[in-house]
């Protein structure tokens, strides 16, 4: 009996705990879910959204127009590539490729996806 008391207590402690932190986290979430990432200016953004042409998708018009879709050009997101043998960054104008190759010797300008088509 004490066994089986114990082992009711300490479930209900445990629900007790994850309640706890499921409620924290809803709470000290919430003003992050309402934010939205922009990496443009307002108008520059406004721009690029008025640009989009309506489609006859109705989820690539939704996707488009919503909110969240975060717009970029080079001047808040720099060319550059990962080149994982080198585990580090570099700017994508850097030619890293044999001087006798027709350009451009760098692959993350002549590929610039990770898989080829974007396939994985």
């Amino acid at each position: 009996m004490k066994q089986t008391l114990s082992i009711v207590a300490a479930v209900a402690l445990w629900l007790l705990i994850v309640a706890v932190l499921l409620v924290m986290f809803v709470f000290f979430t919430r003003d992050l879910r309402a934010q939205t990432v922009r990496l443009l200016d307002p108008a520059t953004d406004a721009v690029y959204r008025s640009l989009l042409p309506e489609t006859d998708d109705d989820e690539v018009d939704a996707r488009a127009r919503d909110q969240r879709t975060i717009f970029y050009d080079r001047a808040t997101m720099p060319l550059s590539y990962w080149f994982p043998p080198a585990g580090a960054f570099f700017d994508g104008r850097y030619d890293i490729g044999p001087s006798n190759a027709p350009p451009p010797h760098n692959g993350a300008r002549a590929f610039p996806w990770d898989d080829p088509g974007g396939t994985q």
